[in-house]
């Protein structure tokens, strides 16, 4: 059996995970990914309230949503937000405007920064994590560079590590065997 792993310290009998340092980053930012979207939805179920001056027997005008997709249809003070809703208030009952201030503008800069510091945890250049190359034609390629002095250090470290013991005892037991004529010398 090969165990392999990056030992960090004395007496270490456990390998540490590629994206450990970055784990609960990556959990964070879907997350909060997750957070904006629903936001931008509800935003967009904006719902128009109007104010009556008498009580009106006839159906709100919100009432086009279906029966079915009401959370609470059998509550008759209740009132459900849908795209493009307008609801009838009751006498003296005052709505108040909102403004859901979304699209968050600075949900861009915070993405953008997590994953710097996500690709800069995993030395991968942000660029090539995000697969986003908008610098020049020199910065992308120096981008790329890095990256790949990262990967050869991994693959020489699992060439070394893993693939070389294999391949030593395969050829020790293909010997052994009468596979391959080795002589002695």
């Amino acid at each position: 059996m090969i165990h392999l792993l990056n030992r960090e310290r004395i007496g270490q009998r456990r390998g540490v995970p590629f994206l450990a340092p970055v784990i609960e980053a990556l959990k964070q930012l879907g997350r909060y990914t997750e957070a904006e979207l629903i936001a931008a939805v509800v935003s967009g179920m904006f719902t128009v309230f109007i104010e009556n001056k008498g009580i009106s027997s006839d159906d709100p005008i919100g009432a086009m949503i279906p029966e079915e997709e009401q959370i609470d249809a059998r509550d008759e003070n209740s009132m459900e937000m849908g795209n493009g809703s307008i609801l009838d208030l009751n006498e003296g009952e005052e709505a108040k405007a909102v403004s859901p201030g979304r699209p968050n503008v600075n949900f861009d800069g915070f993405v953008v920064s997590i994953c710097r510091q996500i690709g800069a945890a995993l030395e991968i250049p942000y660029e090539v994590l995000v697969k986003h190359f908008t610098a020049s034609y020199s910065a992308s390629r120096g981008a790329l560079l890095e990256l790949w002095k990262s990967v050869k250090m991994h693959r020489n470290w699992l060439a070394e590590g893993f693939c070389q013991p294999v391949f030593e005892e395969w050829l020790a037991e293909a010997v052994a065997r009468g596979r391959i004529n080795a002589k002695k010398v």
